[in-house]
């Protein structure tokens, strides 16, 4: 069966793991694994598309410390018009750092770009009348206009608060912010794969020195990995679409490849002589 079919086959027919491993050459096995990736990549960025918050504590995670539920009680009477907001001011100093909603005082700022940082404060959130301020001890901080869209924060408690930063922010930082997590993911998802597959490849063509199996080259042994996970990333990606989870992505993705391998194992032996028997024991039920 010619390429690409003959690795879809695969999917249904474990023995043919075995069978057509010596069928790939390396520019087929290469364009395969990139498919495999791309693959794998369409639900995580489908994810990214979807998302209208963005976990802060990822950049300013100390800062983020700083919301309670008090903080979600300040706010929710706070309107919005043409991205000026309106609000009952509100001013509280804890130990590490400082909340404020609507000040009367304007807080003094240095550094530029995303490392904004108030003169004498470690963090802070300071919801301003034109501008969400955000910065951490880390030395990220954040200037976030607030969309013409927002007339209202839906608050009520800790959890909303984070989500409504997250939203704010996002919003401004969305077309940045896109693209290079998207490209990071993608190196991760590279990377990953790329070792456990070859790690897996290795072992497996490591085994031919024991005479457990016949697999004469490392392409070989490669071939079959990608072979072997073809249907277990076709069930993966369709989990991930519901669970939304990278996580659960790459642990089907994995031990759904090693079932897959095993089962070609059980019928193959990874041994000529009892595929040759397998091809006798199929032609007999054809010719029934």
């Amino acid at each position: 069966m010619k390429f690409p079919m003959n690795y879809f086959v695969s999917f249904v027919q474990p023995a043919k793991i075995y069978r057509w491993r010596k069928q790939y050459t390396w520019p087929k096995i290469i364009m395969l694994f990139i498919f495999t990736i791309a693959f794998t990549f369409l639900p995580v960025s489908f994810l990214f598309f979807s998302m209208t918050s963005f976990q802060m504590e990822m950049f300013i995670p100390n800062a983020m410390k700083l919301v309670d539920d008090d903080m979600a009680k300040s706010l929710a009477d706070c309107t919005f018009n043409q991205g000026v907001m309106s609000c009952t001011t509100t001013a509280i100093e804890k130990t590490n750092g400082v909340v404020a909603i609507a000040p009367e005082q304007a807080y003094q700022l240095e550094g530029t770009g995303n490392n904004i940082q108030v003169v004498g404060i470690q963090n802070a959130i300071i919801f301003a009348a034109d501008e969400l301020i955000l910065t951490d001890e880390n030395g990220v901080g954040f200037q976030v206009k607030y969309p013409n869209t927002v007339t209202k924060l839906d608050v009520e408690n800790q959890s909303d608060v984070s989500h409504v930063i997250g939203s704010l922010w996002y919003s401004q930082f969305r077309p940045v912010v896109i693209p290079v997590v998207m490209i990071a993911v993608a190196a991760m998802l590279f990377v990953t794969l790329g070792v456990y597959f070859g790690f897996v490849a290795l072992v497996l063509y490591m085994m031919k020195h024991s005479r457990m199996v016949e697999i004469d080259t490392i392409k070989e042994a490669i071939a079959m990995i990608i072979m072997a996970a073809g249907l277990p990333t076709l069930l993966a990606v369709g989990v991930c679409f519901i669970t939304q989870d990278i996580a659960v992505l790459l642990t089907i993705q994995s031990f759904g490849m090693l079932a897959m391998l095993l089962i070609a194992y059980f019928m193959t032996r990874f041994r000529s002589p009892i595929l040759q028997r397998l091809d006798k024991y199929e032609q007999q039920l054809s010719v029934k």
